[in-house]
């Protein structure tokens, strides 16, 4: 399906008990609704996925695209555009999951107060994120009660707000900076690696927490104070840390490739 306008009462598109969109939503315009803009419920499905191409908007007030009740959209959300909701720009609820994935492009935002959720939930296909996600009310993507895991893959761009994992033990929400990236916001998941030839740049006083120690195989930069690592830093063989700031690691701090600490700075390891 191909749209260029929608504009419905409570929904843009709705996909209700046990209905398929086998071939798939493609927006180069408007979609929107009073509540959601799509809406998967009720064991449905778009199994051809969602598109929202560059110039295109779908919107709604909570909710931007809403999968709950046992949905799934297994072809996956691709988005160049902008899909917002008052309260979430993407929800996942009510063991659902998005089994194609979420891939955000470059040029591509998500947001709403939070600008991705799981709730009770899953996106198997994982985030990957180019674009920018922003959660106005301070948090990004938020992971409560996860059924599977929802690894977040970040290629670059903008993530604006922390990042939560409610319960990180269960080792559901593995996070790898693929990218040349600098956070905005706080990570708490259950892991946390830099890829070789990728570069993270913590933001001012930002903090990752990581149930196992963060793994650093490329570069990671500390440039402003009160940043810090709770879980352990390990740098692999052929990894980068630069501080040019005091820092903190709870944790074990194992070195096997380079780290560069600015003249007077003081690093602290528990």
């Amino acid at each position: 399906m191909l749209f260029r306008s929608v504009t419905g009462g409570n929904y843009g598109v709705l996909v209700n008990v046990g209905s398929d969109i086998s071939g798939g939503i493609t927006n180069s315009g408007t979609i929107s609704g009073g509540v959601v803009g799509i809406y998967a419920v009720g064991n449905s499905n778009i199994s051809g996925g969602i598109a929202n191409q560059a110039g295109g908007t779908i919107s709604g007030s909570p909710f931007g695209v809403l999968v709950a009740t046992n949905s799934d959209i297994s072809g996956g959300i691709a988005n160049s555009g902008t899909i917002s909701g008052g309260a979430y720009g993407i929800y996942a609820a009510n063991n659902s999951n998005i089994s194609g994935g979420i891939t955000n492009q470059a040029g591509g935002l998500i947001e709403g107060a939070t600008g991705i959720a799981v709730n009770a939930s899953k996106i198997s296909g994982g985030i990957a994120n180019a674009g920018a996600i922003e959660g106005t009310g301070g948090t990004a993507i938020s992971l409560v009660g996860l059924t599977g895991a929802t690894p977040i893959v970040i290629n670059g761009g903008r993530i604006m707000g922390n990042v939560i994992d409610d319960a990180p033990a269960n080792g559901f929400s593995p996070v790898t900076v693929a990218g040349n990236f600098t956070s905005e916001g706080n990570f708490d998941v259950s892991s946390f690696d830099v890829s070789s030839g990728a570069a993270f740049t913590f933001g001012a006083g930002n903090t990752i927490t990581s149930n196992s120690a963060v793994s650093d195989s490329g570069t990671i930069v500390i440039s402003a104070a009160g940043s810090s690592i709770s879980g352990g830093l390990d740098v692999i063989a052929g990894g980068i840390l630069t501080a040019g700031s005091n820092f903190a690691v709870n944790g074990a701090l194992t070195d096997a490739g380079t780290i560069n600490i600015a003249a007077g700075k003081t690093p602290s390891a528990t």
